[in-house]
């Protein structure tokens, strides 16, 4: 609500997509912190990848910086989520052949 009312105010982009940038990576922290800390990946591969591909073509498609920051913003943050599910899954399968033996 704030960054409405300080948009309402003063009527800057800029400074307002910034914000609202900053509070959707500061979302994926509690997600990265679950991940981080996990044994087993409860998260669809299949659904960020799609994500990181939406992003991806939103980055091309872009017009303007700020959808462009909006595209990279997407696409680090569902990187790394990605990038975290993969250790847990690679650290999974090791596990399982480690306790094969």
């Amino acid at each position: 609500m704030a960054i409405l009312v300080f948009w309402l105010v003063s009527n800057n982009h800029v400074v307002t997509n910034y914000a609202v940038q900053s509070i959707m990576v500061i979302s994926y922290f509690p997600v990265y912190a679950r991940m981080a800390s996990q044994k087993q990946n409860t998260e669809a591969f299949s659904v960020w990848i799609l994500m990181m591909a939406v992003a991806g073509i939103s980055l091309l498609a872009s017009k303007g910086w700020l959808a462009s920051v909006y595209a990279i913003r997407a696409i680090i943050c569902t990187g790394t989520l990605l990038l975290l599910m993969l250790r847990i899954e690679l650290k999974a399968r090791k596990a399982m052949k480690t306790s094969d033996l």
